[in-house]
């Protein structure tokens, strides 16, 4: 995976026509090398853009947005190592994801020890919305597919755990998020306790949960459950 500081080459998508900005999207694609990344910065939801991508580039790419709105959109488009075609697993996909974010919570706390606070808000920024959107397609996707399959019921097994830590995450989201651009603040309370959580929580989903839907779905219920998580967002 490409380093959270490293600044991608950004393409903004308004000052293409509509009609060509799905192959200007593909083109910029295709001349990334694995693990290199781009960011698309649209005026509105670039979802004709990710269509396109999953039509013609199955498998070959992560979405991760940054910005959803209301008046701009940035998305994270990198280019994986598999081959185009490739069906993606849950596991796979979402043990990225966490280290993606960890990337960026490690990335904001660093400028904030260089002083650069300014550098540590906009990570951080980015930490939050996407460790907030992990959580949301998790507890509206996962855990009920989860659920289903395991005929779980009136909040029992290890999702409903799952679901409470949740809610611990977001809670210390919201102190941390007032005190990251604050020399003064005592934010290492905080963030020790959020990583504490964070490292047993990614334990149990990358260990129990994320393999047990592996297992339930067929290869292409997988690979739609990973598109439905492209497509989850504001938008």
């Amino acid at each position: 995976m490409s380093s959270a500081v490293d600044v991608p080459e950004r393409l903004d998508c308004n000052r293409i026509p509509a009609q060509s900005g799905p192959d200007v999207v593909l083109e910029a694609f295709d001349a990334l090398a694995p693990g290199q990344r781009l960011r698309l910065v649209c005026a509105q939801a670039p979802v004709s853009a990710l269509e396109a991508l999953r039509r013609e580039r199955r498998g070959a790419f992560e979405w991760s947005p940054v910005r959803e709105g209301p008046a701009s959109w940035e998305i994270d488009v990198e280019r994986r190592a598999a081959p185009v075609g490739s069906f993606r697993e849950v596991t796979e996909a979402l043990v990225w994801d966490h280290a993606r974010l960890d990337g960026l919570e490690a990335a904001a706390f660093e400028a904030r020890a260089r002083g650069a606070l300014a550098q540590a808000r906009d990570l951080f920024t980015d930490f939050a919305h996407g460790l907030r959107r992990h959580i949301d397609f998790e507890e509206q996707l996962l855990f009920p597919a989860f659920e289903t399959h395991c005929r779980l019921e009136g909040g029992n097994g290890p999702s409903a755990v799952m679901r409470a830590e949740h809610r611990a995450i977001v809670s210390l989201l919201v102190v941390m998020e007032r005190e990251i651009d604050d020399p003064a603040a005592p934010i290492e309370l905080s963030r020790a306790e959020l990583r504490q959580i964070q490292r047993d929580h990614d334990l149990k989903e990358e260990q129990i949960l994320y393999p047990a839907l592996d297992r339930m779905l067929h290869e292409e219920e997988g690979d739609e459950m990973v598109a439905r998580i492209q497509r989850w967002g504001r938008g």
